[in-house]
């Protein structure tokens, strides 16, 4: 079938490619012969929210070259770095017009502002809307790296929707395995430093330790997480209150539980910190060992959680879309 236009352009990040993706790629294809594809470069990336989190262009390139070769499209692409807004589109006299998200059409007339300075003719612009997750906002890149959605648009808060979710008995053994290995050492002081200076190498975006233990024990090398969630008891004894505990509000989670309102406060707190970049305590009445699952769910990427395993140490769990899919299929077995 005949195309409207014979080469359009089209420039993006690719960055954990996803379902908005495909939709802009599907529809220059769908519109054009020929595509040409700038995938931006580190230089233009830097400034661009949780970027530590970014993948590399060759990750993101990879992606995209996959998504085309298993359309069909990569015999009608030609791909290259984009190292600026404009890529081939003032050199290219054959670009017949661009497609663009509603995030990038101030660009695209921009591009058109120089071509008539330079005596070109202005390209048509295809503008796409928004793939919407199930939420009805943006699948963005962003998003993904910030911890709130997976790529095909599922929003993590969705497994907390009911009020409260409660551990089935045949999911107690599984849980008992930790979802990574542990740091033990000889002594308390020992296993805290492993865990410091573990935390420090990867440079979380943030930071969330789960027990009262775990807190403590970062504190022996003055290690202070972003976020502590305590509930002044250790196998389930209840242990000594500082002085000064009465200051931080108590949040009730029963033992066994997840419950909607202390993820909503965690999920809260996460952001909080994100925003304000102070360290914040949650004090839990009740019970507070699963709450390093929503922790997990509602981190940005490249984010730590802690927390303590009986008998085998501290288990930090980096957080990754990996991991992130992990946790959902164990909240998932959960019993509302």
């Amino acid at each position: 079938m005949m195309k409207k236009y014979s080469h359009a352009g089209l420039g993006g990040t690719f960055d954990h490619f996803h379902k908005g993706h495909e939709a802009i790629i599907d529809k220059a294809f769908s519109v054009a012969e020929k595509v040409s594809i700038g995938v931006t470069t580190p230089e233009m990336t830097k400034n661009k929210s949780f970027s530590r989190s970014l993948q590399p262009y060759s990750y993101r390139l990879h992606y995209l070259e996959n998504y085309l070769k298993n359309k069909e499209y990569f015999a009608r692409s030609t791909i290259f770095p984009l190292e600026d807004i404009y890529g081939t589109t003032l050199t290219d006299t054959t670009i017949d017009c661009l497609v663009v998200s509603s995030e990038t059409v101030t660009n695209a007339n921009k591009i058109n502002e120089k071509r008539h300075k330079i005596g070109l003719s202005p390209l048509a612009i295809i503008e796409i809307s928004w793939v919407l997750d199930m939420d009805d906002e943006p699948i963005r890149s962003g998003r993904i790296r910030k911890g709130m959605i997976d790529r095909v648009g599922f929003p993590y808060m969705h497994l907390f929707s009911k009020q409260q979710l409660s551990l089935p008995e045949e999911l107690r053994s599984e849980l008992r395995k930790p979802l990574h290995e542990p740091v033990l050492q000889k002594n308390s002081y020992d296993t805290a430093k492993i865990a410091a200076q573990t935390i420090k190498r990867h440079n979380p975006v943030v930071t969330v330790a789960v027990g009262d233990i775990v807190t403590q024990t970062l504190g022996l090398v003055e290690f202070t997480p972003d976020i502590s969630i305590i509930d002044y008891r250790s196998r389930r004894k209840k242990i000594a209150k500082p002085h000064d505990s009465k200051k931080y509000t108590t949040y009730s989670n029963s033992p066994g539980t997840i419950n909607r309102p202390v993820v909503l406060k965690i999920k809260q707190t996460i952001k909080r910190v994100l925003d304000d970049r102070e360290n914040v305590t949650i004090v839990i009445d009740g019970e507070e060992d699963l709450l390093a699952l929503p922790a997990i769910l509602l981190a940005p990427l490249k984010s730590m959680v802690l927390y303590g395993q009986m008998d085998l140490g501290v288990v930090l769990v980096e957080v990754t879309e990996e991991m992130k899919e992990k946790v959902a299929g164990l909240v998932k077995k959960f019993e509302s």
